[in-house]
């Protein structure tokens, strides 16, 4: 849950092993439930705002290993952990449990 008052996830990268696909399923939708804010991935050195294609029901797949961020979500509003308004996803984990550390990277400064 990425809640209304600034819900967000940091740019990051994650494995291709061992999961070579990334699956967002929507449980929500930009105009409905929240109006800023949402899934962004890096492409031909541009963050591209994806979530405007994406409605409640939609299964969003991409390679992990592209740089990928929630935007923050109405980050003009106070944010409210209590609030079931905000952007929802189920997702598939990528978790490699043979090596933890090759694992989620936050991708700072390059993008």
């Amino acid at each position: 849950h990425y809640p209304v008052g600034g819900g967000y996830m940091s740019a990051h990268v994650d494995p291709i092993d061992p999961q070579k696909v990334e699956m967002v399923l929507s449980l929500s939708q930009r105009g409905v439930d929240f109006n800023e804010g949402g899934l962004s991935i890096y492409i031909d050195n541009v963050w591209n705002d994806v979530e405007k294609f994406i409605q409640f029901g939609d299964i969003c797949m991409f390679r992990p290993d592209i740089p990928h961020r929630v935007d923050p979500i109405d980050a003009g509003i106070e944010l409210d952990w209590n609030t079931i308004s905000g952007r929802w996803t189920i997702f598939s984990p990528i978790a490699n449990i043979s090596n933890e550390d090759i694992n989620e990277t936050e991708v700072k400064s390059r993008f």
